[in-house]
Order: structure tokens, then C-alpha cells, then sequence
């Protein structure tokens, strides 16, 4: 499995961020791979790992009453920022749902163990993290309330 490399990384992370944090996230995460419909989590998995997806896309389906509907998708955007699973300050203890890969995925994760450690030696990568939080959960309340109408 290839390593991501801190120039991939840049993408995620502030102007500002120093190589060394780069390096940092380099050195406490583990590189992921997963193929075309492999299963990343399922219901009710322990929610301990951050993911930061470089390629692919990630569908996540809600377990809605034992029935799995499809909710939403994570990818390399500006809404998601390819960040899915736990993230920091999240209260998230089990998966609600399975995440499936579409197409190849190629990325890091990183152990929920390491985000006191990541806070304090870059806030501002903590910032982005919890600004795609709020923008999953703003599009979230959004496509919620759009399909009860």
C-alpha cells in the first residue's frame, strides 16, 4: 500500500501548515485502500478512526429501522473536504450506518487517540475539520428537511 505523501497532503491542510505538521500527519495515520464496493464501516462499528480520502468517494448509507437508505457521499470537495468517520469534538461513539467505497480509494486515517496531540499542533487544521463538520451537518439538516415535504 503507497504511503500519502505531504505534497498530497497540502490540499487538507492550511497554507500555513508547517512541513513538519505535515510530516506529523504522515507519521500517525495509516495509509487506506479500499476497491469499488468494499465496505469501510458498518452499523454500529466503534467510531474511532478519521479518514481523509486523496481519490475516490465514500457513500454512506443510514440505518434508518434496520433499512439501510443512502444519505450521503463524501469525496474531495469543498462541502466534505474528503473527510468522513469520527472527527474531532464529534460525539459519535458507533457507526449510524455502513460506508461503502465507490470506485478506488486511495487515503490516510487517522486513530481518534492522536486529535488532542493534532489540536495542539495545528489549530487551524482543527478549524477546517470542524468547518466540514458544520457544512455536513448544515447539508445534512437541509436535505432532512427537504425530504419531508
Amino acid at each position: 500500500m503507497k504511503q500519502i505523501t505531504i505534497e498530497e497532503l497540502k490540499s487538507y491542510c492550511p497554507e500555513r501548515s508547517s512541513r513538519e505538521h505535515l510530516r506529523w500527519i504522515t507519521d500517525h495515520s495509516e495509509p487506506i485502500e479500499y476497491e469499488d464496493g468494499d465496505i469501510i464501516a458498518k452499523t454500529g462499528d466503534p467510531a474511532e478512526w478519521m479518514y481523509i480520502l486523496i481519490e475516490g468517494k465514500v457513500d454512506f448509507y443510514l440505518n434508518v429501522n434496520g433499512r439501510l437508505v443512502y444519505y450521503y457521499h463524501f469525496t474531495n470537495d469543498e462541502v466534505t473536504g474528503g473527510v468522513s468517520g469520527l472527527l474531532p469534538y464529534s460525539r459519535m461513539k458507533v457507526s449510524p450506518g455502513n460506508s461503502i467505497s465507490v470506485g478506488k480509494i486511495r487515503g490516510i486515517k487517522i486513530h481518534k487517540k492522536y486529535f488532542q496531540e493534532l489540536e495542539r499542533l495545528n489549530p487551524e487544521f482543527i478549524q477546517r475539520l470542524i468547518g466540514y463538520m458544520t457544512e455536513r451537518a448544515r447539508f445534512l439538516h437541509l436535505h432532512k428537511c427537504s425530504r419531508k415535504k
